[in-house]
């Protein structure tokens, strides 16, 4: 079941609950909860500016696709909405993955190529902070240029 489609800059992900995520994982589907933006950036706080923090785990998925390259069959990207934090609800990447049979020895390509999405980059790149400015996220925009005036 799908609850909400995005789509900035042409690019769709589906936008599932915590709870509709986890009643279609099982052991031929499973999910990893990624994070909203790479782990030393700030993001948008929950409860506060939804198209902010949907801007964000957009670029994200972007900069992981960019970082690992095409997801292999079996991983495709989605955005979670969870609502059990207290301030609000907030959104963060998600990624679909087959899981790995216990009795392999090796992880499946789709459960690899999740595992390092896991781990992402630290940082924004270029690509992704180009993205947020030009939506608009109020994190992302050129500083005001004031004028200064000559006093007597």
């Amino acid at each position: 079941m799908i609850f909400l489609t995005l789509n900035f800059d042409f690019m769709k992900y589906n936008i599932l609950t915590w709870q509709q995520a986890s009643r279609q994982a099982n052991d031929l589907k499973d999910f990893f909860s990624l994070a909203p933006t790479p782990s030393e950036e700030p993001c948008t706080q929950a409860g506060h500016e939804i198209e902010s923090q949907l801007m964000e785990c957009q670029a994200y998925i972007k900069q992981l696709i960019r970082y690992n390259g095409t997801p292999p069959e079996g991983a495709e990207f989605f955005i979670i909405e969870n609502n059990t934090h207290d301030f609000g609800i907030y959104y963060e990447a998600g990624i679909w993955f087959i899981p790995t049979p216990p009795e392999a020895e090796y992880y499946s390509p789709s459960e690899e190529y999740a595992n390092r999405c896991e781990i992402g980059p630290d940082r924004w790149d270029h690509a992704a902070k180009e993205e947020l400015r030009r939506q608009g996220h109020p994190f992302y925009q050129p500083a005001k240029v004031v004028p200064i005036r000559k006093t007597a």
